[in-house]
């Protein structure tokens, strides 16, 4: 429902990369990144690596639903990271005026010369339970700036896991 919900505040958006996929059904469109080959993602890798991964000005959308702190960490099987790192070289793989949406307990560090907050939207699942945060940016990066050189085609889709080297 989740996902769903989004979707409908990005209609134009199809170049979608879905970061932290975890459990997420293959059949969900766009790019499914995960550090464990457990869950089948697509590409397989270390998203401190991530222009490893993809060309410059790949995706549109970013959806972004990382692990929320240390027990989180410890629970999904990987060492802790710097998220505002991650939220600055996410900027490299978006298009022009393209958007992340980060899904945290916390607004996540970034730099305002790359990503303009554009909003937040904060909900809990019940009594006792945590509250989550989604923040929304939109990159800086202006449509001129640069050239979009890479194409996401139904085969990349549909294609076998890639594995990151470590």
């Amino acid at each position: 429902m989740y996902l769903k919900r989004l979707y409908t505040l990005f209609p134009d958006c199809s170049r979608i990369l879905h970061l932290f996929s975890g459990a997420l059904e293959s059949d969900e469109k766009g790019i499914r990144f995960d550090i464990s080959s457990e869950f089948h993602p697509n590409v397989c890798g270390d998203v401190r690596e991530l222009e490893r991964y993809f060309e410059p000005n790949t995706f549109d959308l970013v959806l972004a639903d990382p692990p929320y702190g240390k027990e989180d960490f410890a629970k999904y099987g990987c060492e802790p990271f710097n998220k505002g790192k991650v939220t600055e070289s996410l900027y490299s793989i978006v298009q022009p005026q393209g958007f992340m949406v980060w899904l945290d307990t916390i607004l996540p560090k970034y730099k305002g010369k790359y990503w303009q907050l554009m909003g937040m939207i904060a909900f809990a699942q019940g009594p006792g339970m945590r509250c989550r945060l989604i923040s929304i940016f939109q990159s800086k990066k202006e449509i001129g700036d640069i050239e979009i050189v890479n194409e996401i085609s139904d085969q990349d889709l549909n294609s076998k896991p890639r594995n990151a080297i470590f």
